[in-house]
């Protein structure tokens, strides 16, 4: 983080956690993103990430006995109450449209009306984009 501060002041940059976070634990990433925010204010990080119901459902599944799932949030806006210079820009839930719109038809019939019956679903599965500073 430090080399590209250097390297390009006042740049803004996305980082990407794609099933990177899962393996670590809450504090582990707000220092994570307050790290980003110190060396690199305005970043932004996109991940996805599971509520913790679903996390659980998952490690009990987990193909990898070895390995545990960790990191969840209940709801994205979780994220700002760990540091003021957190802001979620966005989210997408399971089953946002238009997101999903042409997959959506490849889940069963059960869980498309479990999806709009239950708007919790939503927060099973979830994209989200931070700025940070």
């Amino acid at each position: 983080m430090e080399t590209i501060a250097t390297s390009d002041p006042g740049k803004n940059v996305i980082f990407v956690g794609e099933g990177l976070l899962y393996f670590m634990n809450r504090r582990q990433v707000s220092s994570l993103f307050a790290r980003i925010a110190d060396a690199l204010p305005g970043s932004r990080v996109v991940f996805d990430c599971q509520s913790p119901l679903y996390l659980w459902y998952c490690n009990r599944r987990h193909p990898m006995r070895d390995s545990r799932l960790e990191f969840s949030l209940r709801r994205a806006s979780e994220i700002e109450q760990w540091d003021p210079r957190f802001h979620v820009e966005r989210f997408v839930g399971f089953g946002d449209h238009p997101y999903y719109d042409e997959y959506l038809s490849r889940f069963s019939r059960m869980t498309r009306v479990a999806r709009r019956a239950l708007p919790l679903l939503r927060h099973f599965f979830k994209i989200v984009q931070v700025r940070l500073g």
